[in-house]
């Protein structure tokens, strides 16, 4: 960590934060909203005291979707969920709770903040999905490989080849926004 990361009067100060979990695109990482610029436009928000210091943490996820894999070789959701979140509450100034916690994401990373959103929406009061990628309908694939498509095969390699139905319907957002409850739901943003 580098404090120019961390908001304005983190280091030195006692004050805990509110945080927010952003999730990355597939074929980018961590350091995505650094490179397009979203974090300079965060600093100076906070200079300009235009929105209110929180945390920002930014977990590489490669290309899991952040789901555990059908194959159980991947177990990104159990990681991010039992380790991932606990360590960064537990080592940094984090307001505890629910009503202080938000999740977002880009692409892939949109998949995934809603999923982890309304799967869990006892742990996240708002979400945010730019360009999420969402698909409604399981795609038509035989197997791996199929006419020499990557995405197809990377879709493979973490719902099944060919995709599991079962298994991509209970880890599809679309189908886990119409399980939730108006009063469970996170903010939607």
């Amino acid at each position: 960590r580098r404090s120019s990361d961390l908001p304005p009067g983190y280091d030195g100060g006692k004050a805990s934060y509110p945080i927010l979990y952003f999730l990355h695109g597939l074929g980018d990482n961590q350091e995505m909203l650094i490179r397009f610029g979203g974090f300079s436009l965060i600093e100076d928000m906070w200079e300009k005291k235009q929105i209110t210091p929180y945390l920002i943490v930014t977990p590489r996820a490669d290309a899991s979707f952040y789901i555990n894999s059908y194959d159980g070789h991947t177990r990104y959701s159990d990681f991010f969920l039992r380790e991932f979140m606990p360590y960064i509450e537990k080592h940094y100034r984090v307001e505890p709770g629910r009503a202080h916690r938000g999740i977002a994401g880009i692409s892939m990373g949109g998949y995934g903040a809603l999923r982890f959103a309304f799967l869990h929406p006892e742990l996240f009061v708002s979400v945010s999905a730019h360009s999420a990628a969402l698909i409604e309908k399981l795609p038509n694939v035989q197997g791996h490989g199929d006419a020499g498509n990557g995405r197809i095969d990377l879709l493979g390699q973490v719902f099944g080849a060919p995709p599991n139905k079962e298994f991509w319907d209970r880890n599809n957002p679309l189908t886990l926004a119409g399980q939730l409850s108006r009063s469970d739901a996170p903010k939607i943003y």
